[in-house]
């Protein structure tokens, strides 16, 4: 069982934006935020957004985890259920993008939010 983000912290963070990780920010910034994202038949972000430099993007799918889910188990350095399943989620995502045709498929589907559109045909990592 994947866990979901709390609908109090998922709203929070939709109202809070400047508080979804930003990592992979490049030097043209965030544009557009997307909340609950769906991708393929069987997979939903709770945020997405593009990231973009002079030449290349960067997709970037987020999923966040209830506050109360665990890293580790006790006082140990054994990993958590709730951190394997989250890993987990992140493979599935992962494998999903390996068929290129999901990849074509997703990426037509938010190319109107890649903007400027004379940047649209550049190179996109996920």
């Amino acid at each position: 069982m994947i866990t979901e983000l709390d609908d109090a912290t998922q709203s929070y963070l939709e109202q809070h934006t400047r508080f979804i990780p930003r990592e992979f920010v490049q030097n043209h910034g965030i544009g557009l935020v997307l909340r609950k994202l769906s991708f393929g038949a069987d997979y939903k972000t709770d945020f997405f957004y593009f990231s973009k430099s002079s030449d290349d993007w960067n997709a970037i799918f987020i999923e966040l985890e209830k506050p109360s889910s665990r890293f580790f188990k006790g006082n140990t350095n054994e990993f958590h259920g709730d951190f394997h399943r989250a890993l987990q989620q992140i493979n599935q995502w992962k494998a999903w993008f390996l068929s290129d045709q999901n990849k074509a498929g997703f990426l037509a589907s938010v190319g109107a939010v890649q903007v400027p559109r004379h940047m649209a045909n550049n190179p996109i990592d996920i």
